[in-house]
């Protein structure tokens, strides 16, 4: 199964778009993450493929057939909101098995399987005996998961994940982010995923799409975007980043613009007569902020540009020390 989104233009008012003209493919088991800031028109797309918000133009497509004008309950599409959003009043198996009454898609008819549809989903989830409980006898993490299950539970054509993580404090966030992972991947789905969460796109993601006032910058790897970003909102948007001339940073004439990211600087104790090694750049700490294993040094180069280098613990900088800086590996032009 691919979800596909082709050409989507939609928006609140005639003639001002939130989404303009966005082109995605996802397919089967992939997992796709459109990362952008708040504004960037995340919340508009998803609502789009979900079926709860008509585009001015354009259309959703799963496999061969057009989904674009069926009703939500009708497509096969299951959203993931925001926290979960379970129902308080009724327990972890009748949240897990609502979507399987009624007349929506995958809707079960016998309540035999339907019992046997949510005893399923339970052990997947790794919560078998907690169908009793209500949502608030559970943790955030317990409670994300079970959404999940939710969505799945009437085996839905392709997922939706609206900023699922963002409400877990950070210690439970990256293990129910690995968890929830597996259970897309077990379920062989095509999943979007939406965050402004750099480190989240590029942890969970096989494909990044960069949304940016309502419209594609690029569509890569995690790898790809944040090694060879086209631009420089995809290079700031994918994460810390110095975009300098060249020049300054002692490149060749054909490095008019680049990015380099705080790890591929290489700080050097600056001797004094010592030159230092082949292509350094002499500088002066301006700043330093310890963070246990790691520690950003703030540099003022000699060339008159800022720096800020994301190094190792083992020399402790302090203000005003002399510095030479390196590059590791190629900068990227942009």
């Amino acid at each position: 199964m691919t979800l596909r989104i082709e050409r989507v233009t939609a928006g609140y008012f005639p003639g001002r778009p939130v989404v303009r003209d966005v082109s995605l493919e996802v397919d089967q088991c992939e997992i796709l993450t459109v990362l952008g800031s708040s504004g960037s028109g995340k919340t508009t797309l998803l609502r789009v493929i979900a079926g709860l918000h008509k585009p001015d133009s354009g259309g959703i497509h799963l496999d061969n057939r057009d989904v674009t004008a069926i009703k939500p309950e009708k497509r096969r599409i299951a959203l993931v909101p925001q926290e979960g959003a379970l129902f308080p009043h009724i327990d972890v198996a009748s949240n897990i098995g609502y979507g399987l009454q009624g007349r929506g898609y995958g809707a079960l008819t016998s309540k035999g399987e339907r019992e046997a549809r949510v005893t399923e989903l339970l052990e997947l989830i790794d919560m078998a005996g907690y169908g009793t409980r209500l949502p608030h006898q559970l943790s955030g993490g317990q409670q994300q998961r079970v959404a999940l299950a939710r969505a799945l539970a009437p085996n839905p054509a392709a997922v939706l994940l609206d900023e699922p993580f963002s409400s877990l404090d950070a210690g439970l966030r990256l293990d129910v982010r690995s968890e929830v992972v597996d259970l897309l991947r077990e379920a062989e789905v095509p999943a979007i995923l939406i965050t402004h969460d750099q480190d989240e796109a590029m942890s969970v993601s096989d494909t990044i799409a960069i949304l940016n006032d309502g419209a594609i910058e690029q569509v890569g790897t995690p790898r790809e975007v944040y090694q060879q970003p086209k631009n420089q909102v995809v290079a700031k948007a994918t994460g810390d980043c110095v975009i300098v001339s060249g020049e300054s940073l002692g490149l060749g004439s054909e490095y008019r613009e680049v990015m380099v990211r705080p790890e591929q600087f290489e700080l050097i104790p600056e001797v004094q007569g010592d030159g230092g090694p082949a292509g350094s750049i002499p500088g002066i700490v301006g700043s330093v902020t310890y963070r246990g294993k790691e520690q950003l040094v703030n540099i003022a180069l000699d060339s008159g540009v800022s720096i800020t280098a994301n190094v190792a613990t083992q020399i402790d900088w302090s203000i005003d020390d002399r510095v030479l800086v390196r590059i590791n590996g190629a900068p990227h032009a942009i």
